[in-house]
């Protein structure tokens, strides 16, 4: 007989829930209908009159939806209303009732922060809305959070943590078997293997995604997943292989009639690909097709990154003044909507174009404005980083307010009376589970709380220093630019061809990605001495070069002195050895043991038969003695068909 009338109120009690909900449908469905139509307006009058009647029924439900209606049928069109209605379903009372709501507005306020670019609240309110769809028991919906929080942090570069949270979300769509969200979930965990630059990884996730939406199949999203892999073939080099992929997903967007927003993302990227391939008319007719779609839909920040755009492919084309009349105009509308990224690359440009110009005051004037811009983009990242701690701390805090909402005496009259013995068990087994998940987090706490620090100290310290050293050599380029004594500018020349060979080491071991404390000198040795032709060969003369290089790892205090003997004398080969025509430099590194064997050899005119090598004493050889004796090697000259210079060290 209990069991029967368990059963009969259980039924009642899904009963009056189910007519609640069809009650509630048939309030928004004729607004609803006019929304599909594009009828908004109108339907925005329904909403708020539905919003009235909520109001005065003290619905709080209700209300909340209503808010949520109105907010979301302004997403597109003017942000700031959207945001209000928002902010006003969140601050509605919150009860048992309501949570998911709750966690909807949350949900969708942190998008529209995200769509502005305001990271730091996006985060915020999707921390808000995972707390209030746990407690809803929505685990699905957390899911959702987690892909927007992976999507955020991969906009900020934190990779870390946007794996992290596509982890969590792949493991919620799996479970739930949600394959569009999962197909989403590659595609940016692909894009973040991209920037770690881990490409065959990144690829095989890219096809994951492309398998899936053909699957489903959703065209749409495949054609944004076509538009990622050409953004990956183009960041390792392939151009032709990344133009394939753009040019299908514009294909894809054009046969669907895709949004001018969505289409003018496809012809910028064709376009950048274009500059880089050097058809600048092509990418002058595709950036412009692009530029031309953003401001029908007043996207400012893509308006201003195109424009931006335009003024490096006038650079490239040495159009000095068009370049700077693009750049003005982007870099206005990257000020106005506080665009940090834009107007980073922007500054840049402009000192690009002042150097051109041979304005080399007003070249130092952008370059200290881009270093300040740089160095505020940074501190956000680290300040966000600290917000985010104080976030996931305050977490405690949401769940005892939530946990209070179950036992107040108001929110038991909302649940089912019925069942007020079985509730008061679950809450006692909840509040002790969180007990124990609170003391377990105090513990875990403290531990990392003194981890980040000490990262993000770190982190800064090197930060600090490669800013330091990119400074010093933009003031060595500006200089030497400036410079007229020929041996004058040699001298700056050769300064900051020793700071960049430090600089390369210092990239590579401050690499948040790095796993191995070693650096590869074979790797490291073939970029220097790349960049040091670039730098120094001259007009006209091609210089063979040859390398025989043994895969070697070095600690870091062996790497730096090895390093500025390489820089030296490969740097001297080119500036006395390739005057001639066939000239050739050979660079050698070899290992037997624990014995290194540094060569370098030109087939240049050496030096006078009556002078003596070993009394050679140019402020080149002596830093290279200097660091032959910091390693505690042995140096060796000879002058027999060119100039031989033989470096022996012990590892």
């Amino acid at each position: 007989m209990k069991l029967f009338r368990f059963f009969l109120s259980f039924s009642f009690y899904i009963l009056t829930y189910t007519s609640t909900l069809a009650q509630e449908d048939r309030h928004f469905f004729y607004a609803d209908s006019l929304m599909k139509t594009g009828n908004t307006k109108e339907a925005q009058k329904q909403y708020r009159q539905i919003l009235k009647k909520a109001t005065l029924k003290e619905d709080s439900k209700l209300k909340i939806s209503a808010y949520l209606k109105l907010a979301n049928s302004n997403f597109n069109v003017d942000k700031d209303t959207a945001q209000h209605y928002y902010s006003l379903a969140i601050a509605v009372p919150k009860d048992l009732q309501n949570l998911e709501l709750i966690g909807q507005a949350h949900l969708n306020l942190g998008s529209l922060y995200s769509h502005r670019h305001i990271y730091e609240k996006s985060l915020e309110n999707y921390q808000e809305a995972a707390t209030f769809y746990h407690a809803a028991g929505k685990d699905s919906m957390v899911a959702i959070v987690d892909l927007n929080r992976g999507a955020d942090y991969k906009r900020l570069s934190d990779y870390d943590k946007a794996t992290e949270f596509l982890l969590k979300a792949e493991n919620g769509f799996l479970q739930y078997r949600h394959d569009r969200h999962l197909s989403s979930v590659y595609q940016i965990f692909a894009n973040v293997l991209r920037e770690q630059k881990r490409f065959s990884e990144s690829i095989k996730y890219h096809q994951k995604g492309i398998d899936l939406r053909k699957s489903i199949p959703n065209y749409q999203l495949l054609s944004g997943s076509y538009n990622d892999l050409g953004n990956t073939f183009r960041t390792m080099g392939k151009l032709d292989s990344a133009l394939i992929y753009y040019q299908l997903s514009l294909h894809l967007k054009d046969s669907l009639q895709s949004s001018p927003r969505s289409l003018s993302k496809a012809y910028s990227n064709i376009g950048e690909t274009f500059i880089q391939l050097g058809q600048l008319q092509k990418a002058d007719d595709y950036l412009n097709t692009s530029l031309n779609l953003k401001k029908e839909v007043g996207d400012q920040y893509g308006e201003a990154y195109v424009l931006t755009q335009l003024g490096e492919l006038s650079l490239n084309q040495k159009d000095y003044r068009t370049s700077l009349r693009y750049l003005e105009q982007g870099l206005g509308l990257a000020k106005k909507g506080n665009h940090k990224k834009v107007i980073e690359e922007n500054l840049r440009l402009h000192r690009d174009v002042y150097e051109g110009l041979k304005d080399f005051k007003q070249a130092l004037y952008y370059a200290k404005k881009y270093d300040i811009v740089h160095e505020e983009i940074y501190n956000q990242r680290t300040a966000l980083t600290s917000d985010n701690l104080k976030i996931s701390y305050e977490v405690e805090k949401k769940e005892k307010e939530l946990l209070k909402l179950y036992q107040s005496n108001e929110l038991q009259q909302l649940s089912i009376g019925r069942q007020a013995l079985i509730n008061k068990g679950l809450f006692l087994l909840t509040g002790l589970l969180i007990v124990i998940a609170i003391l377990l987090f105090f513990a875990f706490r403290l531990n990392k709380k003194n981890a980040v620090l000490q990262s993000t100290l770190l982190n800064d310290n090197q930060h600090r220093t490669k800013n330091f050293l990119q400074t010093l050599i933009s003031l060595f380029s500006i200089q030497a630019n400036e410079l007229d004594d020929p041996r004058a500018k040699a001298a700056v020349k050769d300064g900051e061809s020793r700071v960049n060979a430090m600089m390369m080491i210092h990239r590579y071991f401050s690499d948040p990605n790095l796993t191995e404390t070693r650096l590869n000198f074979k790797e490291y040795s073939t970029a220097l001495v790349e960049q040091i032709q670039l730098s120094f060969q001259k007009p006209g003369k091609t210089t063979e070069l040859k390398l025989d290089l043994d895969m070697i790892m070095l600690e870091a205090y062996q790497s730096t002195p090895l390093a500025l003997i390489l820089n030296e004398l490969v740097s001297n080969a080119f500036k006395y050895a390739t005057e001639g025509e066939n000239s050739s430099i050979m660079v050698s590194l070899k290992k037997k043991n624990l014995n290194l064997h540094l060569q370098v050899k030109d087939n240049g005119p050496g030096l006078p038969e009556n002078l003596n090598i070993d009394a050679l004493n140019s402020s080149g050889l002596k830093l290279v003695r200097l660091f032959v004796k910091q390693l505690k090697g042995e140096l060796k000259l000879s002058n027999q068909g060119g100039f031989t210079c033989d470096v022996f060290v012990k590892i």
